[in-house]
């Protein structure tokens, strides 16, 4: 499962957090939101490691939140 996981790090605020996606379909866009939001993955620390992202700021951290929002759509 680690393939559809990304880790993060809001250097803002100091938390390090994680997301896993559903499927491939949802990492494919997200990591094309990141690399317009943020720039290219930090890479991994191995292999088999989830890709780990870097925000500078906050905002880029709730630009992914409401970004995974609207890609899951409302609630249930």
């Amino acid at each position: 499962m680690s393939k559809l996981k990304m880790e993060f790090y809001d250097a803002a605020l100091g938390v390090e957090f994680s997301v896993t996606w559903k499927d491939e379909e949802e990492f494919r866009r997200a990591k094309a939101f990141l690399t317009e939001l943020a720039g290219p993955s930090a890479g991994r620390a191995a292999p088999d490691e989830p890709e780990y992202y870097y925000f500078e700021t906050h905002e880029q951290c709730l630009a992914l939140f409401r970004f995974q929002r609207e890609l899951r759509g409302p609630a249930r």
